[in-house]
């Protein structure tokens, strides 16, 4: 028999508050370093202010944005290589199917909900002790398990595995571009490109929890597993925590990010430092935060050697 919890899901509602703020904290911060602590990585920090930018809207588009930094990257790449330069007329097809896509899958997603007479009148053939509990939610769609909608998901699942592969594959070959390009061009230039790379890599590993979590709902609901609605609930979970998790990696790995949250904490110590006006000792390194007094004893460490 079906059987459905129609009570409010409070613990997933108060995530859905806490992972929000946290990322409109953590997003605000790293677009502020790409806008201004970035500068060596030139116009293309503004292709990852994009990517950036849509981790906190769609999944389809931010997918497509990350693609379309790999092959920014990769032709810029290639053009001062020479090698693997993809034509133009082929990059500005790419660029118009890529633009279209995402209207072309909400519209053929939307034609498979049902209308409201068809939802009520499937409730009442199926569920009629539910009528009610259905007819008090503020929003309700029914989606069938029909030929159009395992077609639709069917090439969802094919598209994001292609996208995947193509990834890799850019990956892979701008590695092997970037081993070609090191002896062409200067250290700093080389440093610049190399720091795109990275985090163009930081994004697309952290992308797969982007789309891990669809295609588990796909595998759920067709695979009619038991406990579907709460493995649903933690699913949804995991995948809103997405761009939290890509900041935080940026931040950790994105060395032009470390490198910029290093020198405004420093800043922030030495400012500490100047406002007591007392050079800091062994003695009052103790009446510090711990955090400080950490920075402060590798300062004086670097300037000992």
């Amino acid at each position: 028999m079906l059987e459905i919890d129609f009570t409010e899901p409070r613990w997933l509602i108060n995530w859905y508050h806490f992972i929000g703020g946290l990322s409109m904290i953590l997003n605000s911060v790293g677009i502020y370093l790409l806008i201004y602590h970035t500068h060596k990585l030139g116009s293309f920090r503004y292709y990852l202010l994009a990517c950036l930018a849509l981790t906190l809207t769609f999944t389809v588009i931010q997918m497509e944005s990350l693609l379309l930094c790999f092959e920014k990257k990769h032709q810029s790449i290639a053009e001062v290589t020479k090698t693997h330069i993809v034509p133009k007329p082929i990059r500005y097809i790419v660029y118009f199917v890529w633009l279209i896509t995402p209207f072309n899958v909400f519209f053929w997603f939307s034609t498979l909900a049902m209308s409201k007479e068809e939802k009520f009148d499937y409730i009442m053939s199926t569920a009629p002790q539910y009528l009610t509990n259905f007819m008090a939610l503020p929003n309700l769609d029914i989606y069938l398990k029909t030929t159009s909608f395992i077609l639709f998901f069917s090439v969802v699942l094919s598209s994001g595995i292609v996208l995947n592969i193509l990834m890799v594959t850019s990956a892979i070959d701008i590695f092997y571009l970037m081993a070609k390009l090191k002896s062409k061009i200067s250290p700093v230039t080389y440093q610049k490109h190399r720091e795109a790379v990275i985090s163009i890599m930081v994004q697309f590993g952290s992308s797969t929890i982007c789309f891990v979590p669809p295609l588990l709902m796909v595998v759920i609901v067709i695979a009619h597993v038991d406990q579907a609605q709460i493995l649903i609930e933690v699913v949804t979970a995991w995948f809103v925590s997405h761009s939290v998790v890509n900041m935080i990696s940026l931040l950790i790995f994105f060395p032009p990010h470390r490198s910029s949250v290093s020198t405004i904490f420093t800043r922030r110590v030495r400012a500490y430092e100047i406002s007591n006006r007392t050079p800091f000792s062994e003695t009052n390194l103790h009446n510090l935060p711990f955090h400080l007094s950490l920075f402060l004893c590798h300062e004086e460490s670097e300037r000992t050697v």
